[in-house]
């Protein structure tokens, strides 16, 4: 019996061992494929677009045909799902891009390195001939600020929604829209949540 407990013991350790260097291994090529396949954008690049994902969310292809998700930088669009606003900001964005190249201006992070949150999206920028994406949604009313984490230009996009909500545009000319709008955004200030 005891020759037997050995064996049973002896064998329960050899396949732990295994799962786990095979789990380490799985672990660690997992990691290296997702960093070999990531691909930045440098500021400059011009992209098309691929599709918009949501109102402030597009999938772009750089001109050496490698696709990109891009999360406009300082916004937040409504969820197109659930409201009007949002499907405005994501035909919006179509309309923008529609047969034409934008211009990236990547956010860096401190050290000098692309931004990407933790979705894996680059935090940007996108600009047809001179239009700031992201501004003009917020211009028109069709997406928020996102004032999480503060970003060089905070001021002129808060400037913009101050206008918008004051000529009722896009979605501040729906009272309730407007209400969960301002609470959407005393939550990220509140919170410090980045989406």
């Amino acid at each position: 019996m005891q020759r037997e407990a050995r064996i049973f013991w002896t064998l329960i350790i050899a396949l732990f061992a295994a799962s786990l260097f095979f789990g380490v291994g799985a672990e660690v090529r997992r990691r290296e494929a997702q960093q070999g396949d990531t691909v930045l954008l440098d500021t400059g690049d011009l992209v098309t677009l691929e599709h918009v994902i949501d109102g402030d969310t597009l999938k772009v292809v750089k001109a050496d045909g490698k696709s990109v998700v891009i999360r406009l930088l300082g916004i937040k669009a409504l969820d197109p799902q659930r409201e009007v606003y949002g499907r405005d900001a994501v035909l919006a964005l179509r309309g923008y891009m529609a047969d034409h190249k934008a211009r990236v201006r990547v956010q860096l992070t401190k050290d000098g390195h692309t931004k990407v949150d933790r979705h894996d999206r680059v935090i940007a920028e996108l600009f047809v001939g001179d239009k700031n994406l992201g501004l003009e949604l917020v211009r028109r009313g069709l997406a928020l600020v996102y004032t999480a984490y503060p970003f060089d230009a905070i001021n002129n996009y808060l400037q913009l929604q101050g206008r918008a909500r004051d000529l009722g545009s896009g979605l501040w000319s729906d009272t309730a829209v407007a209400r969960r709008a301002d609470a959407m955004i005393e939550g990220w200030t509140e919170r410090g949540d980045e989406e």
